[in-house]
């Protein structure tokens, strides 16, 4: 039996969720077990299920840095896990409209994994919330291209 001590505001916990991620990891509570989940990786992919049952629109990919397991699950549950939830919002906005900025936690997080080179990285903080000449605009468009598809060809792991 998983027992669920709390849930993020605004959005209702699907059912299925806890008792299936409880079992992925080395807590006994969701709260705790929650705790161990991070952000591998974020990308468009409609279809499928997710392991609350839901519709799939965008997918993501989470890692258990205890046990070492990996799921995908769906927009509609990523949010319930506090180290990934900014970081996929983040992810989703540029996903949708590639020409807005990635926030410096975001550009950090790909960086850190390999998604985005030195130069990239160092673009991607120096054109925040500057107004961009039109070849800065599709410099922006090509590494926010280049993060989306580096991060689908990431997520090439063996999930449970």
């Amino acid at each position: 039996m998983v027992i669920i001590t709390g849930s993020p505001k605004k959005r209702k916990l699907p059912p299925a969720l806890p008792e299936r991620l409880v079992a992925l990891s080395r807590a006994g509570s969701w709260d705790e077990a929650r705790e161990e989940w991070e952000l591998v990786a974020a990308w468009p992919a409609p279809g499928g299920r997710c392991l609350c049952g839901s519709r799939i629109t965008q997918r993501a990919l989470l890692h258990n840095t205890l046990t070492g397991r990996r799921v995908v699950v769906g927009c509609c549950c990523v949010r319930h896990f506090p180290n990934a939830a900014a970081l996929f919002r983040a992810l989703a906005r540029v996903m949708s409209n590639p020409e807005r900025p990635l926030g410096p936690a975001a550009v950090e997080w790909a960086y850190g994994r390999g998604y985005l080179n030195a130069w990239e990285r160092g673009f991607s903080l120096d054109a925040r919330g500057r107004h961009l000449s039109p070849r800065q605009r599709w410099t922006r468009l090509d590494i926010h291209a280049a993060l989306i598809v580096r991060m689908a060809a990431g997520r090439g792991v063996d999930c449970d």
